[in-house]
């Protein structure tokens, strides 16, 4: 599912889960049945930026060479069309492109996109960068584990309404944005999901275990945006992952 990055390095949230994962056995990578990993590149004034879904894949056999493009060339569109994010973010933010990683087996490499970057060209400055506008993204399961989150940034101050929030515009130019990323995906032969992995027996606070959880990939059934505040995205690193 769309997520958030690691905190920093050792000693940090970060080291404190890999720490936890040792002592309960979890493994460096599972496998993830019928699962691709769809990520969405950008640069914020040079910095990269990520966010991250899944999709649910079930065709057998290699990738074909071209997917991430396929994904990408929607998308791209999304994003530069008339009443599109493009008009409503800065130009030091640029769409970079999309890369597709295979879950399905161990050590694939992420296949990129062949598309050009494209860069906002909204008026002004960018609003800082933790500044999110927040999709959700729904599937016909209920639980914290069978729904996502996508944090879309680099807006410019005219994307707020006259009250300080997400303007009507924003909001129809992200929906419009992540419901590209699902339409690329259907091209791709798959559909835009929300990956839950497989967890084992683990420890809880403030005591007991709880029960292993097997492994779901449930389709996007809905894109929604929830209210019109915005987000902020903290993180102590160049590198975010939304």
């Amino acid at each position: 599912m769309p997520y958030f990055s690691p905190w920093g390095e050792a000693g940090t949230r970060r080291g404190a889960r890999r720490r936890k994962a040792i002592q309960i056995g979890m493994a460096g990578f599972v496998v993830s049945p019928n699962t691709l990993r769809v990520l969405i590149h950008w640069t914020f004034d040079g910095r990269p930026q990520l966010n991250v879904t899944h999709m649910l894949y079930t065709p057998a056999g290699p990738l074909n060479p071209n997917i991430a493009q396929t994904i990408y060339a929607p998308v791209q569109a999304a994003f530069v069309a008339a009443n599109g994010m493009n008009t409503l973010t800065a130009s030091v933010l640029d769409l970079v492109g999309v890369g597709v990683v295979d879950l399905r087996g161990e050590g694939f490499p992420e296949i990129p996109s062949t598309g050009t970057s494209v860069s906002g060209q909204g008026p002004g400055a960018p609003m800082p960068e933790q500044v999110s506008a927040c999709v959700t993204l729904r599937t016909a399961r209920t639980g914290r584990s069978r729904r996502g989150r996508m944090y879309l940034f680099g807006w410019v101050p005219g994307a707020m309404s006259s009250t300080g929030l997400i303007s009507d515009a924003t909001s129809a130019a992200a929906l419009a944005f992540v419901t590209a990323i699902q339409q690329g995906c259907a091209a791709a032969g798959g559909q835009m999901a929300i990956r839950s992995p497989e967890l084992p027996s683990r420890p809880t606070k403030p005591g007991g275990t709880l029960d292993p959880k097997p492994f779901e990939i449930n389709p996007v059934t809905a894109i929604v945006m929830r209210d019109r505040i915005w987000d902020t995205n903290r993180r102590r690193q160049d590198l975010i992952r939304r």
